[in-house]
């Protein structure tokens, strides 16, 4: 009857041991998702400073130099738009970034 107790106990110690690790497993994930977002955000705004630089540029320039930074500043936009779609994925019937450029 011991044998069986001990059986029963270290049988419910696994069971709790994997109900432990299994909420520690989400508690990670949504810990790892946060981190994510985080980061989607600050590299999105890093990259819009950066286009903000360059429409300064563009503002400031002569012709050659203005075609030259207007050529650049189409290209950011759209490795920006690429990114936050896939950051972001569109909701279906709703304008995307590059179909308001145009």
């Amino acid at each position: 009857m011991d044998e069986n107790m001990n059986v029963e106990e270290l049988a419910n110690g696994f069971v709790n041991a994997f109900s432990d690790m299994a909420k520690a497993a989400s508690e990670f994930w949504e810990a790892c998702n946060i981190v994510t977002d985080s980061i989607k955000k600050q590299v999105v705004s890093i990259q819009l400073a950066y286009i903000e630089k360059l429409t300064d540029k563009v503002n400031k320039a002569c012709f050659l130099t203005r075609w030259y930074y207007t050529r650049k500043l189409y290209k950011e936009i759209g490795k920006l738009d690429e990114l936050v779609s896939s950051f972001y994925p569109s909701v279906p019937g709703t304008p995307q970034p590059s179909e308001e450029l145009n």
